[in-house]
């Protein structure tokens, strides 16, 4: 136990918020398109919401935290980014194989977005720097 406890210790957060357009076009493609997730999103799913709504920018969490905490911090940089109105979100949730994610975790997030329309996405990878990572795209 005390050696899941120093690895804890030595994990960082990382917060990135991107707001250039064809950045977040080619994230969204690399890293969620392209990944086969246990909830798969594919390229008509971003384009679905960038038809009917403005992409304002993508958030990506990647900490110790669990996904709950991960989208409040998301959601508490679109609000500092001066976005107070959200039409639309996707999110892709990552996980580390070593620790599965649960339904629990992912019903935690319902009640952070105040919009009609979320897409999200879950897919098993090991190359994120935790056992969680969250990427919000969102629209206005």
């Amino acid at each position: 136990m005390a050696m899941n406890n120093n690895m804890m210790e030595n994990r960082k957060e990382i917060v990135q918020v991107i707001t250039d357009k064809h950045e977040i076009e080619k994230n969204y493609y690399t890293n969620v398109a392209q990944a086969q997730g246990l909830i798969h999103l594919d390229m008509n799913d971003f384009y679905g919401f960038a038809n009917k709504h403005k992409l304002a920018m993508e958030v990506i969490v990647d900490s110790p935290a669990p996904v709950s905490e991960q989208t409040k911090t998301a959601v508490a940089e679109v609000k500092k980014h001066g976005i107070e109105t959200i039409a639309a979100i996707i999110l892709s949730v990552s996980y580390n194989s070593l620790l599965p994610l649960t339904i629990e975790e992912l019903n935690s997030v319902r009640d952070f977005f105040d919009c009609n329309e979320i897409k999200r996405g879950v897919q098993e990878n090991d190359n994120i720097l935790n056992d969680r990572s969250i990427s919000l795209f969102v629209f206005e």
